[in-house]
């Protein structure tokens, strides 16, 4: 099997998708030899690349960084590509695919993030013809691109890659047989390309965390998230300033604490001016601190796809107060322990009323657990998998084991 991935797979990595795709190749090194070209960035290496490598035992695997003047170059070279297909272009990471499809016949030709289909220019059409050829969309980028239109001031810029995306998604999923998404939304919006592919939904699978204390609650509001992202900036942001102050108004001791990898400047300048706001910055064990909240909040306004950050927070026993935006690709409700509110002061209403009930928050963090653990199975995941790729597992194996597979959440 070749795959040809926009990052590398991370078991420990400070950002979700990573964790999901080491966890696919995880499974599919079961079945098939991995030989595999990822784009990584320097903080990658950082990360725990070498030994998530080794752990994957890939007979074949190159690692290509791309500069921040190729990326540059790259969008003057071919402005008819959307940027984030710009910033994963690289003509060695075309040259060593190449030589792999020159030396080894393939079964299996997969590609990782929507950026890489680019690189199905790549096919021939005997190749085409002898491989099955799929990919795993962690985002459908065209509806990123599109929100972003919506505000700021790079509207009509935002406006222009959305058309650009669009017309890119449509070219290149065109060239694949299969396209996994990791939610139904996803699937729905590719679907509505109208490209008669198969189209799969494999949802990341439930781990329950391990020895987490949900007892001794620390913090009332817990934010998680990379964010170095700008989906998860602005969300934090934009809370802030926006909801907390509804908040503080009623509850004037109320606090919260932001965790994960990159806070800006400007966000240490906001938590500073208020007492009651930590920044903790990337924490090994971000769980542990999940779990000693009373209530976790996702207020994005940006983004696409299944928000990993969403399904972590309800495995750690939490309740959530969530944008639509925050929980799109799920059908959780309130019954789930799931408010999703996109009003400012309805969203503070709900924050209010679940730090005012401790009993109501307990329940529906139990309840949110159960729902996770219901709906995202490894049961489920295994044969979402072998469904996608026409897989046959040996009576003797059981690769539903618990420590079969790498936790995903």
């Amino acid at each position: 099997m070749l795959v040809v991935s926009a990052h590398p797979p991370l078991k420990n990595s400070k950002e979700a998708g990573q964790k999901v795709f080491f966890n696919f190749l995880k499974f599919m090194s079961d079945f098939v030899d991995i030989h595999l070209i990822t784009i990584v960035n320097r903080q990658e290496h950082s990360w725990g690349l070498k030994e998530s490598l080794s752990e994957l035992q890939c007979p074949e695997f190159k690692v290509i960084e791309i500069s921040g003047i190729r990326k540059l170059v790259n969008c003057l070279l071919y402005p008819l590509r959307a940027i984030h297909y710009n910033t994963k272009a690289s003509s060695d990471a075309a040259k060593e695919m190449q030589i792999l499809l020159e030396r080894n016949t393939y079964k299996y030709i997969h590609f990782e993030w929507e950026q890489m289909m680019q690189y199905t220019e790549q096919l021939d059409n005997k190749i085409r013809k002898n491989s099955r050829i799929s990919v795993t969309c962690h985002d459908v980028m065209n509806q990123m691109y599109e929100r972003k239109s919506r505000r700021g001031k790079l509207r009509l810029f935002y406006t222009l890659q959305t058309k650009l995306c669009v017309r890119n998604e449509i070219n290149w999923f065109s060239q694949v047989d299969t396209i996994l998404t990791l939610n139904d939304k996803d699937r729905k919006l590719v679907d509505e390309l109208k490209l008669n592919r198969n189209t799969q939904v494999v949802r990341p699978f439930y781990h329950t965390a391990p020895e987490l204390n949900r007892e001794n609650k620390r913090y009332d509001l817990v934010f998680f998230g990379a964010l170095n992202r700008d989906e998860n900036h602005d969300a934090i942001v934009w809370f802030i300033n926006e909801i907390f102050p509804y908040i503080t108004e009623l509850n004037p001791a109320i606090n919260l604490v932001i965790v994960g990898n990159g806070p800006s400047k400007e966000l240490y300048q906001l938590a500073q001016s208020c007492p009651n706001i930590e920044v903790t910055g990337f924490v090994e064990d971000p769980f542990q601190v999940i779990a000693k909240a009373r209530i976790g909040i996702i207020p994005l306004r940006l983004g696409a796809g299944i928000k990993i950050k969403l399904l972590e927070s309800m495995a750690c026993g939490i309740p959530i107060v969530s944008t639509s935006v925050g929980a799109e690709g799920t059908d959780f409700t309130q019954e789930d322990g799931v408010f999703i509110v996109d009003d400012p002061q309805l969203f503070a209403e709900s924050v209010i009323h679940l730090s005012s009930n401790e009993a109501l928050a307990l329940q529906l963090g139990e309840r949110a657990r159960l729902s996770i653990e219901e709906t995202y199975s490894r049961e489920e995941y295994v044969q979402s998998i072998t469904q996608a790729f026409n897989l046959t597992i040996p009576m003797e194996k059981n690769i539903i084991e618990k420590d079969s597979l790498v936790p995903a959440l």
